[in-house]
């Protein structure tokens, strides 16, 4: 079974950047690569993904996202984000990088927290209770970058996610 949609939105590279900038001058180049986490003889392996893969629930992918400052100036408190496909679960515990702080939406990008992520629902008393929010219902990832990014560097974050049984 071929999830097309998901490769569509992988390859459309459904991410941002938003640098505020503190200097005229940072210019910040992504790049996306999406890759099959497979486990071979018990030895973890990256399978690229490309147009004719197949991907079925259960499968890993881990999604790689690096800026490179092409600039002339620092990139400053840069936030870096990702919507999480549909049909995909974030794996708490997964990202990977250097300083930054991590955030998520609930909500298409609205509004940004850290886990643990509540809501507030309404009981059959007519009483607000603070509910948890499950991790397959965030719909973004944010990395909030806490380092200059100067001319000619770059910041690498990555994190995985796990396609949904149908």
């Amino acid at each position: 079974m071929k999830y097309l949609p998901l490769i569509v939105a992988i390859f459309a590279g459904l991410l941002a950047l938003y640098a505020q900038e503190q200097e005229p001058g940072p210019l910040l180049q992504g790049n996306l690569t999406v890759s099959k986490v497979l486990v071979v003889d018990g030895q973890t392996k990256l399978e690229a993904l490309n147009e004719s893969a197949e991907i079925l629930p259960g499968d890993i992918l881990l999604y790689e996202l690096e800026y490179i400052n092409v600039g002339n100036a620092d990139a400053e408190n840069g936030e870096i984000i990702s919507p999480l496909s549909d049909g995909t679960t974030f794996i708490p515990g997964t990202e990977q990088g250097k300083n930054f702080d991590l955030y998520f939406s609930t909500d298409n990008g609205q509004t940004y927290a850290q886990p643990p992520i509540t809501r507030t629902e309404v009981n059959s008393e007519g009483e607000d209770v603070k509910i948890q929010v499950e991790v397959s219902e965030y719909t973004h990832i944010k990395f909030l970058v806490r380092e200059e990014i100067k001319p000619g560097k770059s910041f690498k974050v990555s994190y995985q996610v796990k396609v949904n049984e149908e």
